[in-house]
């Protein structure tokens, strides 16, 4: 399936629909098992839930990180030889309210250290983040084109003097509600401003949230989530092949960039991306 690459360039981000009914089922109901253990008994909290560790055997999720509408999507914006950065689940049930302030991806770097250089056509990104709606998702919100700019005058008002997360309260100007219906998924640049919120959420929230680099460029600072004692050898024994082969490739790649704080520095190379 093509993408539109001219719209991702422009907008940072791209809607397409990706599962059929089948496997939306399926991973409903591995989504939906995983909220009914006693862990997440508090049904008007949200859970971020990093699926693909042993404690959770989720393996009903698992596939996701190699589903081929995925990685065909990503590919044509970072290019082959997909590495996946981070692999959770974002669970909410009715009624829960979920909020977050509006920010960009750039959390993990201390603030000065936050070069807005980052947030240009000029710096490429070797990123790219994704939620994948199991049921109707209405909790995210991006300023479209951002992207690729600086902060105007009135969004670092918005953020009130923070390179980080605005305050929860605060009104981004041109902060749109991006509407995922089920098997839909949203790729799109993290460098774009954007938050999470549902105040509060209307339907249950089941959403895959991945995130891939190509090996081909150094990866970027997104890419430390794991904690990398968790995927023992008997875990990473117990995986499908495919999926195996994906953790796999994502440990080699950690020991192979150990430092994060050298993925902050301008990127020495081309983006594959194409305007």
């Amino acid at each position: 399936m093509k993408i539109d690459l001219a719209q991702y360039k422009r907008d940072g981000y791209v809607v397409l629909d990706v599962l059929n009914s089948n496997e939306l089922a399926a991973y409903r109901a591995a989504a939906d098992e995983l909220m009914a253990r006693p862990a997440y008994a508090n049904r008007q909290k949200f859970f971020y839930i990093t699926f693909l560790l042993p404690e959770f055997e989720a393996h009903g999720l698992h596939t996701a990180i190699h589903h081929p509408v995925l990685l065909d999507a990503v590919e044509q914006i970072l290019g082959p030889k997909l590495v996946f950065d981070n692999a959770s689940v974002l669970c909410a049930d009715p009624g829960t309210i979920y909020t977050q302030g509006w920010h960009r991806d750039v959390l993990q770097v201390p603030q000065d250290q936050i070069d807005e250089g980052m947030f240009s056509d000029d710096w490429p990104h070797n990123n790219v983040q994704l939620n994948l709606a199991l049921y109707e998702d209405r909790c995210f919100w991006a300023v479209k084109g951002s992207h690729n700019r600086k902060n105007t005058p009135a969004e670092w008002a918005a953020f009130g003097g923070t390179k980080h997360m605005s305050p929860v309260e605060a009104t981004m100007p041109n902060g749109v509600e991006l509407l995922l219906k089920p098997g839909q998924a949203a790729l799109y640049n993290n460098n774009l401003i954007h938050r999470g919120y549902g105040n509060p959420v209307q339907t249950p929230r089941r959403t895959l949230h991945i995130g891939y680099h190509s090996a081909l460029h150094p990866p970027t600072f997104h890419f430390y989530g794991y904690n990398l004692a968790k995927l023992t050898p008997e875990f990473v024994a117990s995986l499908s092949p495919k999926v195996r082969e994906m953790v796999e490739a994502h440990i080699a790649r950690r020991r192979e960039f150990l430092d994060v704080t050298e993925t902050y520095k301008r990127p020495a190379y081309t983006p594959h991306i194409q305007p």
